[in-house]
């Protein structure tokens, strides 16, 4: 089967990047990123420097999921790493303040509420599995079509392997429109559509919200927590903040549509030369 890593419309096609929008995708505090000095005067972070780490080491896995989004591999392994340094956080907030006089009870009673939250306790049964059994395969499904940039207007459903990337979707769309018809319009003239994959990622016990979604709200939770045991420890509260580009742009890729007639002429070639015509 032919590649199709040249026919991207935009930055999107670039491994590794997904992005179409300038969006900044950063960790913020009150809108900017959060540096030692953006801390209150007693500097949270010299009082515990680890366990703020790995709460924007989570941060950083969710924002790497959105940028990779639509390639399979990158974005399951990114999952992984963010599962792993959820659950972390409040392992080291507990190593980093065990010798502090009351904190053990306190946080104990505040933890109790995140610990037995639905999401975190799903998020750590499966860190359990892709730490200590087998990968982590998010079920995954999608649309090709055409987008006119307020999500995918026109679209046909396509089941997406999870460890394929969304171009391999459109690919397989392709292929059959070199000896069908273009059923969604992909390939046709209109010069206020681009065609598109619109890709979603889902697990089985939340399927009604996106994997990437329910990562940055688990991510605020750990993220509270952190901000109640700024407070414990005499800080003013830190309100910290993923900042993401809105989930219904990331899922959608859109594509160069006259690199993708250019790709379904060159298997329509290849098909009439294996039919013994000629060239």
């Amino acid at each position: 089967m032919r590649s199709i890593h040249a026919l991207q419309r935009t930055a999107a096609g670039h491994r590794g990047c997904n992005r179409r929008v300038s969006w900044p995708p950063s960790l913020s505090l009150d809108g900017y990123s959060v540096p030692a000095d953006a801390m209150s005067d007693k500097c949270l972070i010299e009082q515990i420097p680890s366990s703020i780490d790995r709460l924007l080491e989570a941060g950083f896995h969710v924002r790497q999921m959105d940028e990779v989004f639509h390639f399979a591999d990158e974005f399951r392994w990114s999952l992984n790493c963010f599962l792993r340094a959820l659950k972390e956080v409040p392992q080291i907030i507990r190593m980093e303040l065990q010798y502090k006089v009351g904190f053990k009870a306190w946080f104990d009673g505040r933890y109790e509420a995140v610990r037995t939250d639905a999401l975190i306790q799903y998020f750590g049964k499966q860190r359990d599995g892709v730490v200590h059994k087998q990968m982590l395969k998010p079920a995954s499904s999608g649309f090709v079509g055409i987008t006119e940039g307020r999500g995918i207007k026109l679209g046909i459903g396509v089941p997406i392997d999870p460890l394929q990337d969304s171009d391999i979707a459109m690919q397989k769309y392709l292929h059959f429109c070199a000896g069908h018809d273009d059923l969604m319009g992909v390939l046709g003239d209109d010069e206020e559509s681009l065609p598109c994959i619109e890709r979603t990622w889902k697990l089985d016990q939340f399927p009604d919200e996106d994997v990437t979604d329910l990562a940055a709200r688990a991510w605020q939770k750990m993220a509270d927590l952190m901000s109640d045991v700024a407070v414990w420890l005499g800080n003013e509260p830190i309100p910290f903040k993923l900042s993401r580009a809105p989930t219904k742009w990331i899922r959608i890729k859109m594509y160069d549509r006259e690199k993708l007639r250019e790709y379904v002429q060159a298997v329509k070639d290849d098909l009439r030369k294996a039919d013994g015509g000629t060239e």
